[in-house]
């Protein structure tokens, strides 16, 4: 009997002991990707709770992570606060942060992979040798929210006898801009500096209209002209092309906005007016066709006049 009540305390003592080594363990110390694998699955608010928590977890590496929200976020800034709007909860969230006024006078061109591209304030000096001549000087930059990382580009120095407070521009990026293979794409840049620039020339010279918008997809860059034609820069080949293929829709009539989306591999055009509508682009034959619906996504359009 003394043998047995041993060891049953053997038993009791080493259950104890094992228990004791368990309640070392602590959540700050879980392994990056399963810290990766839970906040994958919470909205973006959530994602900054969860990293409040401990330095772990907010030091955890975030590129290239997604939001559990099924809808695009709005976002608005002032020279104070950022201002985000949550349409799937229906919630609105203001981040106070006086850094932000480095984005005074600036502009919103794109936003993708979680990072925004802004177009800077322009700055402008009188060419001494041509006066009819404009040197602006055009900032870009990309900005985090989620890390409130800034990456800046080198100046596009632009040189036109058109009032720099009239140069519009519209640009795009290839992918993650901390990637190394990040492209940039800008519209309506005039002359060399530092950027790497190539010239297109439309032999025909019959799409000579403005280019509305412009979306990358697979190593090119689509630009959607005004005229309903559709232009292709191929980066790695250096090529472009036009694709005068036309859309036999309502939609031709006075259209209000004219721009191209891409999304889960596929190219869609969008066009408001009067008679609204939806295309999507067959690659194989470079042609368009009407879509019925958004496939159970929502769309939000900003009009630039209203």
């Amino acid at each position: 009997m003394p043998r047995k009540r041993g060891m049953r305390g053997a038993r009791v003592k080493a259950k104890k002991i094992k228990r004791q080594s368990y309640s070392h363990s602590s959540w700050s110390d879980l392994p990056e990707n399963i810290i990766r694998l839970i906040m994958n699955r919470l909205c973006y608010a959530d994602q900054i709770r969860f990293q409040a928590v401990c330095k772990n977890w907010r030091d955890t590496d975030i590129h290239g992570l997604r939001c559990a929200d099924k809808l695009p976020w709005i976002l608005a800034f002032n020279s104070y606060s950022c201002f985000l709007y949550d349409p799937s909860d229906k919630q609105s969230y203001s981040i106070s942060n006086p850094s932000f006024r480095r984005f005074y006078g600036s502009h919103v061109l794109e936003s993708k992979y979680g990072w925004v591209l802004f177009q800077g304030p322009t700055v402008m000096v009188s060419s001494r040798y041509r006066p009819e001549l404009t040197r602006t000087s055009i900032s870009l930059f990309f900005y985090c929210l989620f890390t409130d990382e800034i990456i800046r580009t080198p100046y596009l120095e632009i040189m036109s006898d058109i009032d720099p407070f009239t140069l519009t521009i519209a640009s795009t990026f290839s992918t993650n801009p901390v990637s190394s293979d990040c492209v940039i794409l800008v519209v309506r840049i005039l002359e060399k500096k530092t950027w790497k620039t190539f010239w297109f020339m439309d032999a025909g010279n019959s799409y000579n209209s403005l280019i509305d918008d412009i979306e990358y997809l697979d190593g090119v860059f689509y630009c959607c002209f005004s005229s309903r034609a559709i232009g292709t820069i191929d980066v790695a080949q250096e090529k472009w092309e036009i694709h005068p293929h036309p859309l036999n829709t309502l939609c031709h009539d006075r259209i209000r906005l004219n721009f191209l989306i891409e999304f889960d591999g596929e190219l869609q055009r969008f066009m408001v007016g009067p008679h609204s509508c939806v295309f999507k682009l067959d690659r194989s034959k470079m042609n368009w066709f009407q879509a019925d619906n958004l496939s159970n996504r929502s769309l939000f359009v900003e009009d630039e006049d209203s």
